[in-house]
């Protein structure tokens, strides 16, 4: 699989795929990652996943692409992608193209990230494989119809998923590698990564942070 993916803490995670650098959600990161990245794709507005410190340190190095949804159309570039739920489009790429998908993102039962707002998961696609970053969610039944090679999900709790029920959105999106993140800075610790991976099994895999993998 021609994916290289490093976590850079929290929910930030830089993805190279066909010779394009994607960086989602970056928060406090500048340190670990201070060179150019391609892309910028944002899961919602909440100042762990869009900081205007780290959106203004790569917007000035040069960013192809932004991606995110509607409610942040004030903080980003005027030629940004503003994506709801469902919205589809492509990057062109080394040998191809890059499908960036939008998909649902939501919390049953808390009020934090309300379904209505229209915050966003990822579907990435290149050459056959796919991989999912679930943003700030809970366990949805939209998930029942999501595919995916690599699955990235948050595992802290309080506003996410649990590791437990994180597992089981793991196994509903059919994941053959699921990676835990969103933990270890605002909510969530490292015991609840090591949960996750022991839930899910042999598809379970703990990424260091700031250490590239190719998955």
């Amino acid at each position: 699989m021609s994916l290289t993916v490093t976590w850079l803490g929290h929910a930030s995670l830089l993805i190279i795929a066909g010779g394009l650098k994607l960086l989602v959600d970056p928060f406090e990161v500048e340190k670990i990652w201070p060179e150019k990245v391609d892309a910028l794709l944002f899961t919602h507005s909440h100042y762990d996943h869009f900081a205007p410190d780290d959106y203004a340190f790569y917007k000035a190095k040069g960013v192809k692409a932004e991606f995110g949804p509607k409610d942040l159309a004030a903080k980003l570039s005027a030629g940004a992608h503003l994506m709801a739920p469902g919205d589809e489009l492509k990057l062109a790429a080394k040998d191809g193209e890059i499908v960036i998908k939008a998909v649902p993102a939501y919390n049953i039962g808390k009020k934090f990230h309300p379904k209505d707002n229209g915050w966003l998961g990822y579907l990435i696609s290149y050459k056959g494989q796919t991989i999912y970053i679930a943003g700030d969610t809970d366990f949805i039944p939209e998930m029942e119809k999501i595919s995916c090679d690599v699955a990235f999900l948050p595992v802290g709790g309080t506003y996410t998923m649990t590791a437990a029920e994180a597992a089981k959105a793991a196994k509903a999106v059919k994941a053959k590698v699921a990676v835990p993140i969103h933990y270890g800075k605002i909510v969530g610790k490292e015991a609840d990564a090591a949960a996750f991976v022991q839930a899910v099994g042999k598809s379970g895999k703990i990424l260091k942070q700031g250490q590239a993998e190719e998955i």
